[in-house]
């Protein structure tokens, strides 16, 4: 999906505390990137736009750089 140098330190459901999570990084200066890897839900083919879909039960993926991704684990384990 993205360069290999990213890597997934968090998924979840939850969209307030992935916006909680992604507030933590940017406050100790960690690049991150998000990720919704099951947003082709539906209809093949039809594109739906994001205004319009159900995102209840959306997976994200948190991403950061390899070599941010030990002091990321630190701060997703004390979330």
């Amino acid at each position: 999906m993205f360069n290999k140098k990213w890597t997934t330190v968090y998924c979840t459901v939850d969209r307030d505390q992935l916006f909680r999570l992604q507030a933590l990084l940017n406050t100790e200066g960690i690049e991150f990137r998000t990720a919704a890897p099951n947003q082709t839900r539906g209809v093949i083919s039809v594109r739906t736009p994001a205004v319009q879909r159900n995102e209840t039960g959306m997976l994200w993926e948190l991403l950061v750089k390899e070599e941010e991704v030990e002091h990321a684990r630190a701060i997703v384990r004390n979330l």
